[in-house]
Order: structure tokens, then sequence, then C-alpha cells
């Protein structure tokens, strides 16, 4: 069961921004067209392609962290979780159902992809490409430049901040480096690594191997 929720932990992107007094160094002309860009991967991300490295601490204390490989086009997302560089459980969704399967690429259970994603609280994690959509339920509390990159940091706009979600951007094309989520003390960070965008992925790898 662990493995299986650490795969949804990894689940994890042009309007007018209000920017709500954001923190920032930033004229406001570069906060628009950094949030713009975010934005516009919406339309510009075919494919996706990366490594990713997560961890989950309670109040600077490590709980948890895991290795792993993201695949995505279109609708179609596959999570591998790695042990030791090696496969050791993966999980498929179309949006419409999630399968979760062993290291062989055999079954262990399907499940109802809305009904799931439905009950997150943090539903921003598990779905690249949504960025758009995220900035309009989402108040820009700080945009400024660090020497990581752009750093974007979002709080729901309609409700008591009950989370806060943190972007680094890549300078150079405005994709996300790292994503972050912390609440009541525990902090979920999520750096990509050796990303590939808009390459050819063959559908068999969206498939399990039944």
């Amino acid at each position: 069961m662990l493995k299986i929720c650490n795969i949804f932990i990894s689940f994890v992107f042009v309007f007018t921004y209000v920017l709500y007094a954001a923190e920032s160094s930033l004229p406001a002309s570069k906060q628009s067209e950094i949030l713009n860009n975010l934005a516009a991967w919406d339309k510009n991300l075919k494919t996706l392609r990366l490594d990713y490295e997560q961890s989950t601490a309670f109040e600077d204390t490590l709980i948890s962290s895991s290795l792993g490989r993201i695949y995505k086009k279109d609708n179609n997302i596959r999570v591998d979780i790695l042990e030791n560089g090696i496969i050791g459980q993966s999980a498929l969704t179309d949006k419409k159902t999630i399968q979760i399967l062993d290291g062989k690429g055999k079954n262990i259970t399907t499940l109802s992809w809305r009904e799931w994603y439905d009950a997150q609280p943090n539903k921003v994690l598990f779905d690249f490409g949504n960025y758009g959509k995220l900035l309009k339920t989402h108040k820009v509390k700080e945009l400024i430049k660090t020497e990581a990159g752009y750093k974007i940091t979002l709080v729901p706009a309609q409700e008591e901040p009950q989370y806060e979600l943190e972007f680094i951007l890549d300078v150079a094309d405005y994709f996300p480096l790292e994503i972050s989520i912390s609440s009541e003390g525990v902090k979920t960070r999520t750096a990509l690594k050796n990303t590939v965008k808009n390459t050819e992925l063959k559908s068999k790898i969206f498939k399990d191997s039944k």
C-alpha cells in the first residue's frame, strides 16, 4: 500500500492573472510573462518523459523517499517506481481508470480515476499539464527569481490556505524543475530531472503486458 501511495503522490502543470500583492522583486510585466508561459504548457506539452526524486518530511524530519520515471502522452500517464534501478511497481492511467502493476507488468488492482481523483485534497500534484486551471483557482503568494530558477508560491484562492504549492521553473522555458506542496508541517518535494518534452513515445509504454 505504501508503494501505491508513493505512486499517487508522484502524479503531479493566456489568462489575466491577479497577483494578490505577491511578494516579488520582479516587475509586474515579468510576473505576467512567467505565469503566461507556464500556462502555455497546457497547449504546448504533447509528450513528456522524466525522472523524479521525491521526499516527504514532517517538520524537516524525513518520512519517505522514492525514485521513479514518468511518461505522459495526451491523457495517458505512466509512473514507474524504481528500486535499485529496476521497476518495482507501476501505475497506468488514461484518466478513466488507474491500473497498478507489479514489477513484471501484471495487474495488481484497477481503480476509478475520477472517484480516486475527486477524493484527493491536493489534486494539483496528480495532473501534469493543467497549469492554466491551477492558476485560475489559486493566488500567487510569492514570485521571485532564485539561483535555481523562478520560484512561484501559490495558495488556494477561494478558501483559507490549507496548503502551499511551490514551483521552481526553468528560466529558459518556464517548465517546472521542482514541485513542492506543504500542509500542516508536512512537505512533499518532487524534483524533476532528465526531462524530455515532445518526443515520440510508443503506445505500448501505456499498456500492461497482458
